[in-house]
């Protein structure tokens, strides 16, 4: 049996068949999908602004809307300086790309998690 997850009851889907299931695959338990999908969405979880936690809080809340434009949300941020540097490897850990140290982000006096 599969699930279907939304913001209303969920139904169950019945399989004549299992579906796809390699070797070491670990299913998270029902309870805890949503907190660990939002906890790890987006390109930078560890470095999330502002927009992003308000992205994340209205999903998590069952609120929001679908965005076709991103001047529906206030257009792209106005940059005031270049955020580009070269890579240092040393600064990150490879296997999951995420930050040893917050040296490693463009702006670290600005993170802001969740």
């Amino acid at each position: 049996m599969l699930g279907s997850y939304t913001t209303t009851g969920a139904r169950i889907i019945e399989e004549a068949t299992p579906p796809v299931w390699w070797e070491g695959l670990e299913p998270w338990p029902s309870g805890q999908v949503q907190v660990r999908v939002l906890s790890g969405v987006g390109a930078r979880p560890w470095d999330r602004d502002s927009r992003d936690v308000l992205l994340i809080a209205e999903v998590a809340e069952g609120r929001g809307e679908i965005i076709d434009r991103q001047e529906q949300v206030g257009g792209y941020p106005a940059r005031a300086e270049p955020t580009r540097r070269a890579f240092d490897e040393s600064q990150w850990d490879l296997r999951f790309m995420t930050p040893l140290s917050d040296a490693a982000l463009d702006r670290p006096a600005q993170r802001r998690g969740t």
